[in-house]
Parts: C-alpha cells; sequence; structure tokens
C-alpha cells in the first residue's frame, strides 16, 4: 500500500513539475500586421523588441497588436521583408491569446 501512495504522490509531483517548466517557457509576444510597400505584407511577432516572422500563424491569431504568449524556435532561415530587411523565421509551437 506504502508503494502505491508513494508511486501516486510520485506521478502528481512529476505532473505539476512539467507544467511548471512548461509556463516558464512561454514569452509574450504581440502579433503585427506590416504592409506594403517597405514591410513584409505580412502578418510577423514582435518578441521582446525583435520582429520575427512566423513560418505558420492560424487565422485566428492574424490581427493587428494582438497579444500572446507562445513557445517557439528559431530557425536557420529568414523571411525578406521588402525595405525593412530579413526577419529570422520562427516556427510556433504552443500560442494562447491574451
Amino acid at each position: 500500500m506504502k508503494k502505491i501512495m508513494f508511486i501516486l504522490l510520485w506521478l502528481l509531483f512529476c505532473n505539476f513539475s512539467c507544467e511548471k517548466q512548461e509556463e516558464n517557457q512561454y514569452k509574450e509576444g504581440l502579433i503585427i500586421y506590416m504592409p506594403p510597400p517597405d514591410n513584409c505584407n505580412d502578418f510577423v511577432v514582435e518578441i521582446d523588441k525583435t520582429i520575427y516572422y512566423p513560418e505558420e500563424l492560424n487565422d485566428s491569431f492574424k490581427k493587428d497588436s494582438l497579444r500572446v504568449k507562445l513557445i517557439y524556435d528559431e530557425l536557420d532561415k529568414y523571411h525578406n521583408c521588402g525595405f525593412g530587411g530579413s526577419v529570422k523565421i520562427i516556427q510556433i509551437s504552443k500560442i494562447i491569446k491574451l
């Protein structure tokens, strides 16, 4: 019986621990529409004053000035934003509206 109780408590602890780690990975960002001719003519994400181009962005998040929290990976690719220059492309794994 003690073993079962120990295993259940351990699993419960691990579950809370994993949720905390994931929460710490989220970054706050701002979805911005950058119109032509000088910029991307698409939606970008501003995170910590840096502009990124999302590889894929769900239509429900394509709203100018939308605040979000997201988990993402920076890719070794860049997107040409016209006169705005090249911006790094990110792959968003999780995103939520604030």
